[in-house]
């Protein structure tokens, strides 16, 4: 068995290098495929890895399963790609196209500031006021102690993320923090965009005010996450419009990572470390099993329950969960993430969560066998949308929106294809709002439309 899976790893290795050259020259555009085997190798294949060799796992079964995923997908990508009229240079050509401006800059400057006004109130409803990272920091300048606002942080992002599952008040918390995550970043991007096109001083001031708001109401629930991912969204952004050398990347996933450490001190976790000789190295190590081990670890436990009996196949039923509460004020079952973490910590009192990447997720509704068909089935589904996204013209409103669609076409190794479907729905939703505003301005004030 630890041959057949080590065997496995190396021909997706090779695969995924063959994938990439027929993808985009293993240049470094992110293309929907090159993200979602990023997640894979960074955020499944590690913990299978480390369970064999640690002994975690009796054998090398998990890596067995993750690699045959991984397989599938790609030999679904490649068979699709070489089906449709892609070319390995489509991701180039479209680097290389003008950025396209319809609409003079005053309805999309009118457009910013209207949708972050809503926003704005959108967040104070959700947070009942100022977010609670916010209030942590102002404490801490103030003189509280770090282990009081890493308190508060811990229990006002349980009162915002999980409250409802447990008998409190549902205000509309999951679609609000949605809107938050796709929003600000959004009108970021737009003022950005306009800065890249003009040069304008006014842009870079816009984009400030819309980085600090993205901050605050982003990672204002304590969450470190979903602020990260929105980085990482913006540099999928700069993608569509530069070319991105290896160095630039390099310096992008250091900063990235010292971020992470500078907003985790809020953590209650990590407030045990501070006042160590060792704590760099302490946290270093800590949020380093957390990328490569934290998710993907649950995927080993979700197998190995499986062969021993203790766990079922739920024959869809995860899936099914998981589109429900997908929909707005609905609340169907206690996640099956808090099932798991009952079943690993069975004398733990708590409402933790033990959250899988999409692997643990697929294999306990689908078995082995159905993994195969699920990865297939996303493989083409990348394959085809890829190439739908890079024959599009390349025009401002348009642009966040692509970006958007590859990052979470990209995401889907961490939360499936409904996770693709309900941020996609929000996005779609914030760019058609967006459009219609700047057009009703267009069709008030009767001036003809700039196309070039």
């Amino acid at each position: 068995m630890s041959f057949i899976g080590f065997f496995l790893l190396l021909l997706c290795l090779v695969m995924f290098v063959r994938c990439w050259q027929n993808d985009s020259r293993k240049s470094f555009i992110i293309t929907p495929f090159l993200f979602f085997m990023a997640c894979e190798i960074v955020f499944v294949w590690p913990s299978t890895i480390y369970a064999q060799l640690t002994g975690i796992s009796p054998d090398a079964y998990p890596l067995v399963v993750a690699t045959t995923a991984s397989f599938s997908f790609m030999l679904a990508f490649l068979f699709f790609q070489n089906a449709l009229p892609y070319k390995s240079n489509m991701p180039g050509e479209f680097l290389k196209k003008d950025l396209g401006l319809k609409y003079p800059q005053t309805y999309y400057l009118v457009s910013i500031a209207l949708f972050s006004l809503m926003l704005f109130a959108m967040g104070l409803y959700l947070y009942q006021g100022m977010p609670v990272l916010v209030k942590a920091i102002v404490g801490l300048i103030k003189g509280q102690s770090g282990s009081e606002s890493a308190a508060m942080v811990s229990s006002g992002r349980k009162y915002i993320t999980k409250a409802h599952y447990f008998g409190g008040s549902y205000r509309g918390q999951g679609l609000i923090r949605m809107f938050m995550r796709i929003g600000w970043p959004y009108l970021l991007s737009l003022s950005l965009l306009f800065y890249y096109k003009t040069r304008r001083f006014l842009w870079i001031a816009i984009s400030c005010f819309l980085f600090l708001a993205l901050f605050t109401f982003v990672a204002g629930d304590g969450t470190r996450s979903p602020f990260l991912w929105c980085i990482v969204y913006l540099v999928f952004l700069s993608s569509l419009i530069l070319k991105l050398e290896v160095r630039s990347i390099a310096i992008f996933v250091v900063c990235l990572f010292f971020l992470l450490v500078g907003i985790s001190f809020l953590s209650p976790k990590l407030q045990s470390t501070l006042g160590q000789d060792n704590i760099i190295s302490v946290v270093s190590s800590k949020l380093a099993k957390r990328i490569f081990l934290g998710n993907g670890k649950y995927n080993v436990y979700i197998i190995e329950f499986i062969r021993s009996g203790e766990l079922k196949h739920k024959n869809g039923d995860v899936h099914f969960q998981k589109l429900i509460t997908s929909l707005p004020g609905i609340r169907y079952k206690v996640p099956f993430s808090h099932e798991l973490n009952k079943l690993i910590y069975p004398h733990r009192q708590t409402t933790s969560y033990s959250t899988s990447t999409y692997l643990g997720v697929a294999y306990v509704d689908f078995g082995f066998i159905g993994i195969i068909f699920v990865y297939f089935f996303l493989g083409a589904a990348v394959a085809l949308s890829q190439f739908y996204l890079f024959t599009r013209k390349k025009r401002i409103l348009e642009i966040p929106l692509i970006a958007f669609v590859i990052f979470y076409l990209g995401y889907m190794p961490l939360n499936g294809p409904i996770g693709f479907l309900a941020p996609f729905i929000v996005v779609l939703a914030f760019y058609i709002a967006l459009k219609l505003c700047i057009e009703i301005q267009y069709f008030a004030l009767k001036k003809t439309p700039q196309r070039y």
